[in-house]
């Protein structure tokens, strides 16, 4: 067979992982062993490497931002504080930060 042939029959070993890291749950193993790795060898460039194809995989910069922040509140304040609570509580405390004046020490500075 003719290499052709082989690489129409085949696919790429970066499409099949691509579609593999698209399940959550397979590219937090991925992750999960590029850490473990990471922790023996120190390779950072194949944990970065890792972390860029779990990015590919999963959609945009963004999307994966967006679950990741859900991940993080979710284990700070526990699974009952839905998303829009947060936002408030962040508004509010922006709101607060905003209206402190200075001191005048701090404005010298």
């Amino acid at each position: 067979m003719n290499r052709e042939v082989i690489l129409k029959r085949t696919t790429s070993f970066k499409d099949y992982l691509l579609e593999l890291l698209s399940d959550p749950e397979s590219a937090e193993h991925y992750l999960e062993i590029s850490l473990e790795n990471y922790e023996k060898d120190g390779d950072i460039e194949m944990l970065l490497l890792s972390m860029r194809n779990v990015v590919e995989a999963q959609g945009t910069i963004g999307k994966l931002a967006e679950r990741a922040l859900d991940v993080l509140l979710e284990f700070l304040l526990g699974p009952r504080m839905e998303r829009s609570a947060v936002n408030e509580h962040i508004d509010s405390y922006t709101a607060d930060m905003l209206s402190i004046e200075p001191e005048d020490s701090e404005i010298a500075a």
